[in-house]
C-alpha cells in the first residue's frame, strides 16, 4: 500500500484549453518534477516500511541550425529496506523496441539500485549533414546522436527479504550505453545501432539495432 506526492515546477509554462481540457503549450526553461512515495506498513495488508524520493528533469534545447538537444535526467534514493523488485530496477525496454526511459542492451532485471542518478542526452542533427550530401537530401533522413548511463548504488541489507535470482546484480558504479541513429525514415521511422560500453564492442551481446517511431524536422 503506498501514497504518493508529486511536485511539478514549468517555469513560464502556457496553455490553451477550452471548457473542460486544458493543453501545455510548453515552457523554455527545464521541467522539474519531485516525487515522494511513501510504502505504509500494516494498511490493507501492506508488510513493508519504505520512502522513495526522486527528482526528474527535462528539457529541449534549439541550437539553431545545428538542430536541437533533448535531454532527461533523474536521481533518487529509498529509505527504509523492501525485497528487489519493489527497489529501483533499472528499466529495459526488453525488446527491439526502443523508449527514452529504459536501456537497450541490458536485460529485463539485470541491475536493480536503491540510490541513483541517470541521464539520457541526444542530439538530433535535423539535417545538418544529409541536407548537404545531394544523393541524402532526397531522402530527408535525419541524424540522431544518443548516449545515456545510470549510476548508483545497492544495499545488500535488502537481500535478507529476498535474495537477488541469478542474472540479478546490485548497481555499484557506472552503466551507459551509446547510440547512433536515423530518423524520419518514411516520414517516421527511426533506426539506431546502439552499445553498452561494459562490454568489449566484439561481443555479440554488446551491441545491436533498435527501432522507434520519430520524426525529424
Amino acid at each position: 500500500t503506498e501514497a504518493t506526492a508529486v511536485l511539478r515546477y514549468a517555469k513560464g509554462e502556457q496553455f490553451v484549453g477550452g471548457e473542460f481540457d486544458r493543453y501545455s503549450l510548453g515552457t523554455e526553461w527545464p521541467v522539474l518534477t519531485a516525487t515522494v512515495t511513501w510504502a505504509m506498513p500494516n494498511v490493507f495488508g501492506s508488510q513493508y516500511n519504505y520512502t522513495r524520493c526522486t527528482l526528474d528533469g527535462y528539457d529541449e534545447v534549439r541550437l539553431g541550425w545545428w538542430g536541437r538537444i533533448e535531454w532527461m535526467a533523474q536521481a533518487g534514493t529509498y529509505l527504509g529496506t523492501a525485497p528487489f523488485p519493489l527497489m529501483e530496477v533499472v528499466p529495459t525496454s526488453g525488446t527491439l523496441f526502443m523508449t527514452p526511459e529504459a536501456f537497450n542492451m541490458l536485460q529485463l532485471f539485470e541491475r536493480v539500485t536503491d540510490r541513483w542518478a541517470s541521464a539520457n542526452i541526444e542530439w538530433h542533427g535535423e539535417g545538418v549533414v544529409f541536407n548537404h550530401l545531394p544523393l541524402l537530401r532526397r531522402l530527408e533522413w535525419r541524424e540522431v546522436l544518443a548516449v545515456k548511463g545510470i549510476g548508483g548504488s545497492w544495499d545488500s541489507r535488502h537481500e535478507s527479504l529476498l535474495a537477488l535470482p541469478e542474472g540479478t546484480v546490485g548497481l555499484n558504479g557506472l552503466y551507459s550505453e551509446c547510440s547512433v541513429g536515423l530518423e524520419n525514415i518514411f516520414g517516421l521511422l527511426r533506426v539506431d545501432g546502439v552499445w553498452r560500453t561494459d562490454m568489449p564492442l566484439s561481443e555479440p551481446a554488446s551491441r545491436g539495432l533498435r527501432f522507434g517511431f520519430s520524426v525529424g524536422i
